[in-house]
């Protein structure tokens, strides 16, 4: 949670194996920039949350490889 935070990125917290992450923008270019990366994760627009991704908890190195993803995306987006 702390490095989502540290990104900016808003987060609801869970006891589950994933976490429900909101952009507030359309999430589809950071859903296709993460596709690129070999990460495959879950846009909830299908839902109704077209600003939403849900990304399941994995092991320190595939998490650590999330975040590394999620901070080039949100740096080349500045």
């Amino acid at each position: 949670y702390r490095e989502l935070g540290r990104l900016g990125i808003k987060y609801f917290p869970s006891y589950t194996n994933f976490i429900t992450l909101d952009f507030g923008i359309n999430v589809e270019p950071i859903n296709d920039a993460l596709l690129k990366r070999g990460i495959i994760v879950r846009p909830l627009r299908s839902y109704g949350f077209d600003n939403y991704l849900r990304i399941t908890i994995g092991t320190k190195k595939q998490n650590k490889k999330v975040i590394e993803a999620l901070e080039g995306i949100v740096k080349s987006s500045i």
